[in-house]
């Protein structure tokens, strides 16, 4: 019976090779569950034999409990081999940067490896690490390299709210040391100037902050928002800005209204002032008191008449952006004054109304190289002379785009024979015509393009009144003039003879394109 209710189990476990310290078991254990007879046959344990196995179970239990105790200290001894390896792989680290190559080069070539390493981008200051810090805690030589590298402190982005490692005195100190590591160079960062009860407390922080660094503001943004304090009080939006100079401000983000306030101390009236982005949503809005004469970017998202205003006074002009905004009820027409803008170069209209259309022609502007114009509505009265308008006063314009113009433009184009870069895009209404890509590929009688011979890039997008043949022929014809387009890039096409349906490339026209003009790009390759 004995021999069925246990077999005798003995084994010597060696805990340590050294000492040969270990454990010996000598103990009674029952088969296994699959081979114990006893559990299989359900057969009940007598008296005796339940005394046996009560005896065999506690000194089978006080041998586990021995054997953890020894696991335990093994374990500890583990934990603590293992604290000392990566002590030691730490330090091995440091070894390893004793030998680094890094440490031999000279300063210069460590300054452009970190000028990489930060890059062009802002520096959020929000991010757990970022990259001036980081290279400035290495050592002594990296952070007096860094401290060197001014003008890596600069560029900087300061968060609405905090990230949840941070609080908003440490955002605040981290902004101080950016500030006081860029020296006194202007700053690349803009300065998004919140006051009331939109601005939080970062920003009210750091606004505190960089006021002490006014005198290198290179951008200024204003906080535009419906719900801002200055819509609704009498109060001075700039009291915290008055008394405070301005002397690297170049570009100005703003409402009209908003900007206005600073007229009452001719607070924006300086001569580092180059830049302007304006823009409106009342049709009495005034015009904020600004050297206008001096300005050389103005963006305005406004009303025609409103920016023309604005225009006529910025003789110095080179780029000018305009978006048309819509303003209900308002009802002021575009001056009949000529803007006069010998050094405009380039010029983008979104022109929304009859007012916007009359833009071009109050422009004079030799020099224009470069003219962009979106309509943005599709008007059925419009007869289609804004680009004619311009071309008039602009015949040297060199690179055009072309966004839902109606047919009526189309014969303007060609005037411009200094043209070397063209893009239309068109709207269902006003489809591409057949015509103007005939045209393209006509021929004059010395063997030239008839129109827009200097034209290198063109693409297209939109709905056309044509099929893929018509364009292989037009880019054939300029590859047998000697003078195949550097760059063809067709965006996605609807032809206006199948509604609803994609532009069809049958094979031929494919590898006649292709074969044609080399850098020809497609969207949307819809094959027959």
């Amino acid at each position: 019976m004995a021999q069925t209710l246990f077999s005798p189990h003995r084994q010597n476990l060696q805990i340590c090779g050294h000492c040969k310290h270990g454990l010996r078991i000598k103990l009674d254990l029952p088969a296994r569950g699959p081979e114990n007879v006893i559990l299989r046959s359900g057969r009940v344990l007598s008296v005796a034999e339940t005394e046996r196995v009560e005896q065999a179970y506690s000194k089978t239990d006080a041998f586990v409990d021995k054997l953890w105790v020894e696991i335990d200290s093994l374990e500890k001894v583990v934990k603590r081999l293992k604290s000392a390896a990566r002590e030691l792989e730490e330090m091995q680290d440091v070894q390893e940067a004793y030998l680094a190559p890094v440490r031999k080069l000279p300063a210069e070539v460590l300054s452009e490896i970190f000028k990489l390493l930060c890059g062009d981008t802002s520096v959020e200051l929000a991010e757990e690490y970022c990259e001036p810090m980081v290279l400035s805690a290495v050592c002594k030589t990296w952070r007096d390299i860094m401290h060197n590298m001014r003008g890596l402190w600069t560029d900087f982005v300061l968060p609405k709210r905090c990230s949840a490692i941070q609080t908003t005195q440490s955002l605040v100190n981290r902004l101080e040391t950016f500030l006081q590591n860029s020296g006194d160079l202007p700053l690349r960062h803009c300065v998004q100037y919140e006051v009331g009860f939109s601005a939080n407390r970062i920003s009210e922080r750091g606004l505190d902050t960089l006021l002490k660094y006014s005198h290198r503001w290179n951008s200024l943004k204003l906080y535009e928002d419906s719900m801002c304090v200055w819509r609704s009080t009498t109060k001075n939006i700039f009291s915290k800005l008055f008394g405070h100079p301005l002397t690297s401000l170049t570009t100005i983000h703003g409402h009209a209204n908003d900007l206005a306030h600073g007229n009452e101390k001719g607070l924006f009236m300086i001569p580092s002032l180059r830049c302007v982005t304006l823009t409106q949503d009342k049709s009495a809005d005034v015009v904020p008191d600004l050297p206008w004469a001096q300005l050389e970017e103005l963006n305005t998202n406004t009303l025609a008449a409103y920016a023309m205003n604005i225009v006529l006074q910025c003789r110095d002009l080179v780029i000018w952006k305009h978006n048309e905004c819509s303003i209900t009820g308002a009802s002021v027409t575009v001056p009949e004054q000529i803007a006069v803008l010998p050094r405009l170069q380039e010029v983008r209209l979104s022109i929304r109304g009859t007012e916007g259309m009359k833009i071009p022609d109050r422009l004079n502007a030799p020099a224009l190289q470069e003219a962009s114009i979106h309509w943005l509505h599709d008007n059925w009265f419009y007869d289609g002379n804004c680009l004619g308008m311009l071309v008039h006063s602009s015949p040297h314009i060199r690179q055009l785009a072309l966004s839902n113009p109606v047919q009526a433009e189309y014969k303007f184009i060609g005037s411009l024979r200094e043209l070397t870069s063209l893009s239309i895009g068109s709207a269902y209404t006003h489809p591409i015509p057949q015509d103007f890509i005939r045209e393209l590929g006509a021929v004059d009688g010395g063997g030239m393009p008839r129109i827009l011979p200097l034209l290198q890039s063109f693409g297209l997008r939109g709905h056309v009144d044509f099929d893929a043949p018509a364009l292989a022929e037009m880019a054939e014809a300029w590859l047998a003039m000697g003078r195949p387009l550097k760059n063809f890039a067709i965006g996605y096409l609807k032809p206006v003879r199948r509604p609803g349906t994609l532009f069809v490339w049958d094979d031929e026209s494919k590898a006649r394109l292709t074969a044609a003009a080399p850098t020809f790009e497609a969207r949307g390759w819809t094959t027959s």
